[in-house]
């Protein structure tokens, strides 16, 4: 993770709404304080000098307030956990980590796919009566502060900003990769406070179980036995090459992204680079209204490649959110690619039994065997 503001003076806005009860009708009325922190200056004072990534939430020196790092390095003057009741979440894999926190009630502001994804409205279903924050494509500001929220969940800069400059609490995470999934699992639990941090915890180490368990048997696999993945990201040719997500959960099995020699990042490609790379398997993430899988299975073009001739073409499982995203189930993603790509050197993954347990340990909710069938092949709600 690369800090940006280093050197850099940033004003920290708290947003503290205070109610007031007249005849039954709430008059919300906003306090701002501003106080102006260097970043050397919180690290030094309040990190001990050295930042530890999965360790980013601290006590003022006062004790009346703390203070965070994000993702992109801004610091934000937080609530004291008791205080962080209402959340807008307006990043998809905030509302997923929330909910595997054990906050997922605390959401009053979400977004259009996740208000409409099956698998959340499941284990939440009230989930779909949430405020939806991007129902227009744009923020309404004014309707998104009306929801006094305790707490605004982004993950870029520029929302950051947006949100920041509106006088509202803010914190932008994202993550790339599993030790970025990690920290900032660990990060907004450590924001949400205690139990939700232990939570985080436990997930840590189920990432951290997973990961050294394949990363075990990977290397015992020939070279000749290796197999090649092209995974296709909600779009057609919409892929990742390396540095990505995508990357990580497809070689740490042992397997190889047919498209990172080619590309790193995100991008569509041709159906001309598909076919020069010719992979052995095509895994799908069926994120739109198109279908995607249907027009592989009958499209001439496609039909040449050898995963295609050979039946290797599978829906990758959405869930509560896309397993193959920067997401919580990408702990699952580990898994599910591993047995699919090499089934004889992992034939103790069972992924119902894996499942289960995740659903009910992290959402409280118990699958029927259907529901477990219908998640693990791919069956979700298409995005919009």
């Amino acid at each position: 993770m690369k800090i940006k503001s280093i050197g850099i003076i940033l004003t920290l806005t708290i947003f503290v709404s205070i109610t007031f009860v007249s005849c039954g009708n709430k008059q919300p009325a906003m306090v701002t304080t501003t106080e102006t922190l260097t970043y050397e200056e919180v690290v030094r004072d309040l990190f001990g000098g050295t930042l530890n990534l999965m360790d980013r939430v601290r006590l003022s020196k006062d004790g009346t307030y703390r203070v965070g790092i994000d993702h992109f390095g801004n610091v934000i003057k937080l609530p004291m956990p008791e205080n962080i009741n209402r959340v807008v979440a307006t990043w998809n894999s905030s509302n997923q980590t929330m909910a595997m926190l054990g906050a997922k009630e605390k959401i009053v502001g979400t977004t259009l796919n996740i208000s409409i994804e099956e698998w959340f409205r499941k284990i939440y279903p009230e989930i779909a009566n949430v405020y939806v924050t991007n129902a227009f494509g744009s923020y309404n500001m004014e309707e998104i502060i009306a929801l006094e929220p305790d707490l605004v969940i982004t993950s870029g800069q520029d929302d950051w900003k947006l949100f920041d400059d509106a006088g509202l609490t803010v914190i932008a995470l994202n993550n790339n990769n599993y030790d970025e999934m990690k920290q900032t699992a660990t990060f907004l639990g450590d924001v949400l406070g205690p139990a939700h941090a232990a939570k985080a915890k436990e997930y840590c180490e189920y990432v951290d179980k997973n990961i050294k368990y394949i990363s075990e048997i990977a290397p015992v696999i020939k070279e000749d036995e290796k197999v090649s993945v092209f995974h296709i990201r909600g779009q057609l040719i919409s892929t990742q090459g390396s540095n990505t997500m995508i990357d990580s959960f497809i070689t740490l099995c042992g397997a190889v992204n047919s498209i990172a020699a080619s590309i790193s990042g995100s991008r569509n490609v041709t159906i001309e680079e598909i076919i020069a790379v010719d992979p052995d398997i095509i895994t799908v993430s069926n994120v739109t209204t198109e279908d995607i899988y249907g027009f592989i299975m009958s499209d001439p073009q496609w039909a040449t490649l050898s995963a295609v001739k050979n039946g290797r073409v599978y829906k990758n499982p959405v869930g509560v959110y896309n397993w193959d995203r920067n997401a919580c189930e990408s702990a699952l993603q580990i898994l599910w690619i591993a047995t699919l790509c090499y089934p004889d050197y992992y034939p103790n993954i069972d992924m119902g039994s894996e499942v289960r347990w995740f659903y009910k340990n992290f959402y409280n909710y118990t699958l029927s065997d259907t529901e477990v069938m219908e998640l693990l092949a791919g069956e979700g709600t298409p995005q919009v």
